[in-house]
């Protein structure tokens, strides 16, 4: 197990058990699923002693997409599998804030996977630059698709995937599955132990999990590409364990009561787009991990590289303003407002990723925009959001 350590995360990389990340903690909290079961079991996996069942871990790993258990060279079918999610990876390059990594070649697809994680400097966020190497002799096409299993510290979590205008659909369980909620263009899967799967393109390119109890959020996000085919027509897909029926594997699988043997967890997984690979070629994928401290009880409405803002920019009942966001740098966000001639500041607030901002104000007469911007700690601005009045 290798750690890396800023001054608000700390990551710990198993490369012995198929390149996981098995923590993502925030001020000594693990946003990431850790199998009970399993801790400090040797993975057997990749050895003659594997009885063959999947064992899975949780944390953050990386699989093939698309998955499938009808062409072997043109479909992952796993897990398990003893190469790439069961297997031992083998530590290329590693130093005080990053470590890079890569799986052995799976033999039926010639697919192996590297990544480089590293953490970023004065933030809670991790940087993954992944890669997909064809070792087979023919052409192939293949996605990399990140899968983050999210630990339910709550009664009360959910992921949230902006679907915008490009929808969103069941891959599995039931179709009138109550754990799916539309609020304004963003899916809320808020988890009640009912196995099933959504998924969607995702065109804002990122997905979240957030513990609405103790205000904490978790979010991953990428580049998307509106032009690209991604598989499955999903970008992000979610996936809930718990009681219920799906068809996968050509068969229909029934899920118990959440207990030892399912215990309870939700999956955030983003996935690349498809690419042609030549024989001894690659294809990459860049993506980004973080955590914050959020407002009580506020589910998210966007998410950039400084923070996840929980309560847009808005005028309030009063006439004034409010806005709530989580932090994945250090800095200070200012709020100001516009008029025809001038521009006044309302606040101006320091903020980290243990520090979100809840802030209310008075509007002044005369004003017809208001902005919210971010301020690192160089001075560099970021608009994070604006609105008319």
């Amino acid at each position: 197990m290798s750690k890396l350590k800023n001054k608000f995360i700390e990551v710990a990389v198993a490369p012995e058990l198929g390149g996981r990340i098995m923590e993502f903690s925030l001020s000594g909290r693990n946003f990431l699923f850790e199998n009970p079961l399993l801790k400090g079991v040797e993975n057997v996996q990749p050895t003659g002693a594997w009885d063959g069942k999947w064992l899975n871990y949780g944390g953050e790993k990386i699989w093939p997409a698309p998955q499938g258990w009808n062409d072997p060279e043109r479909e992952w079918g796993g897990p398990p599998d003893p190469f790439i999610d069961g297997g031992r990876f083998e530590v290329l390059a590693e130093g005080e804030n990053f470590i890079e990594i890569a799986s052995p070649v799976e033999p039926r697809s010639g697919v192996r996977i590297s990544r480089k994680i590293e953490i970023l400097e004065g933030q809670s966020r991790a940087k993954i630059s992944a890669k997909l190497f064809n070792r087979s002799g023919k052409a192939k096409r293949w996605s990399l698709w990140p899968v983050a299993q999210m630990a339910q510290t709550s009664e009360n979590c959910e992921a949230s995937v902006p679907v915008g205008g490009s929808g969103w659909k069941i891959m599995h369980g039931l179709a009138n599955n109550p754990q799916y909620v539309c609020d304004g263009g963003i899916l809320r899967v808020k988890y009640m132990r009912i196995v099933g799967k959504a998924g969607a393109l995702a065109p804002a390119g990122w997905t979240a999990f957030g513990d609405l109890a103790n205000g904490r959020l978790f979010a991953a996000s990428f580049k998307f590409d509106p032009s690209a085919e991604y598989p499955d027509s999903a970008s992000v897909q979610i996936w809930t364990s718990g009681e219920g029926a799906i068809y996968s594997r050509n068969a229909l699988r029934i899920f118990g009561a959440s207990g030892p043997d399912n215990p309870p967890y939700t999956e955030l997984e983003i996935l690349s787009p498809l690419a042609e690979i030549p024989p001894g070629g690659s294809a990459g994928f860049e993506y980004f991990l973080g955590g914050c401290e959020v407002a009580k009880g506020e589910s998210v409405h966007s998410v950039s590289g400084e923070c996840a803002v929980t309560a847009r920019l808005q005028k309030d009942g009063d006439g004034g303003f409010k806005f709530s966001a989580g932090f994945f740098k250090e800095g200070e966000i200012e709020i100001a407002a516009f008029s025809e001639t001038s521009e006044t500041p309302l606040l101006r607030k320091k903020c980290s990723p243990v520090s979100p901002v809840c802030a209310r104000g008075e509007i002044p007469r005369g004003a017809r925009l208001l902005t919210a911007k971010f301020f690192d700690n160089s001075g560099n601005p970021s608009t994070i959001d604006t609105i008319k009045l």
